[in-house]
């Protein structure tokens, strides 16, 4: 259960630019008629009605952009989606006062194109999260001696999910485990399927945050491996990677601007040049062969996870509430 109540708006629609605005309209009214002392808002897709309710009741508002929102494939990709979006943006944020995104090349692009300063707030775990749940290898029927890879996060486009099951084709003894739901899972477990590894890779769906990261920990090597086929991703830095560290197990990484400055600052794991089969292979194999490599990424992922928790990144969320309430 989580620390604070939540609502679910029924809609008429599902999907498009219908879904879109009976959203926007039903959470205008919401707004509108609930009481509130400040207002969060992420991403584009809930910004309208929370602008126009914190001008009308003049209460202060929080933007917060959890990515580069018009550059994600399901957005660049359309002309007529992204130009609406687009506008949004550039109508909007430089009108608020607090900004905020989860790393600072995205900031830097935000800056660039709408002139707007924007705080960094990355979306790091709490300490010791999961630690009080206990997995094994045998809840998932695995022995022991099997190296277990995990792939966790959203299983969408472009973020390496297809490359992880392919390369388990060229690693024996290792089994791939997906946690997560995403666009593309289905066609995973299809593809699993066809190219004859569905035995070596087991997909437990999306589960709660702590069983995550109970599962995670008993894993040999995590997966972060987003491909810069757009800037959405190019300039990303996952949840995952941390989370890795709060597991303290090695990651093998895509070599990403954001990524590789956390992981060559503290050498938790290896960064491939390109996501591929072979690649990742290569690296996996690197790390779980050779225990004083694996033993040493271990140790560097523990005293990583000391510094990324959400208990040292909340103080920036904490300044701008202060600011707020002064």
């Amino acid at each position: 259960s989580k620390p604070f109540g939540t609502i679910r708006f029924n809609l008429p629609f599902i999907k498009g630019p219908f879904f879109y605005a009976s959203y926007n309209i039903r959470l205008f009214l919401h707004l509108l008629f609930s009481k509130a002392d400040l207002l969060f808002s992420n991403d584009p897709d809930t910004l309208i009605p929370n602008y126009l309710v914190s001008r009308l009741k003049r209460i202060d508002l929080i933007y917060d952009s959890h990515e580069l929102f018009t550059e994600v494939p399901e957005v660049a990709q359309r002309g007529l989606v992204k130009s609406i979006w687009t506008s949004i943006e550039k109508t909007i944020l430089p009108k608020l006062k607090y900004l905020l995104t989860v790393n600072h090349s995205i900031a830097k692009e935000y800056a660039k194109r709408y002139g707007v300063k924007m705080e960094v707030l990355r979306n790091l775990p709490k300490q010791n999260m999961g630690s009080g749940i206990i997995r094994t290898r045998a809840d998932l029927g695995l022995p022991d001696s099997e190296k277990l890879i995990v792939f966790q996060g959203a299983i969408n486009v472009d973020r390496g999910t297809e490359e992880a099951i392919e390369a388990m084709k060229l690693l024996r003894g290792h089994t791939l485990l997906v946690i997560g739901s995403g666009d593309v899972l289905q066609q995973a477990k299809e593809h699993a399927k066809n190219i004859g590894v569905a035995e070596k890779v087991i997909f437990l769906g999306r589960i709660d945050a702590e069983e995550m990261m109970a599962y995670t920990r008993i894993c040999d090597v995590g997966l972060c491996l987003p491909k810069p086929t757009n800037l959405s991703y190019e300039l990303s830095l996952p949840n995952k990677l941390f989370e890795y560290m709060q597991a303290g197990i090695p990651v093998v990484a895509s070599n990403l601007l954001e990524v590789s400055k956390v992981v060559l600052k503290t050498d938790i794991g290896i960064l491939i040049p390109e996501v591929t089969p072979k690649e990742l292979a290569q690296a996996i194999g690197q790390i779980t062969s050779d225990n004083e490599l694996s033993n040493k990424y271990r140790m560097n992922s523990r005293q990583a996870a000391t510094e990324f928790v959400w208990e040292n990144e909340r103080k920036v969320l904490d300044k701008i509430l202060e600011r707020i309430d002064g």
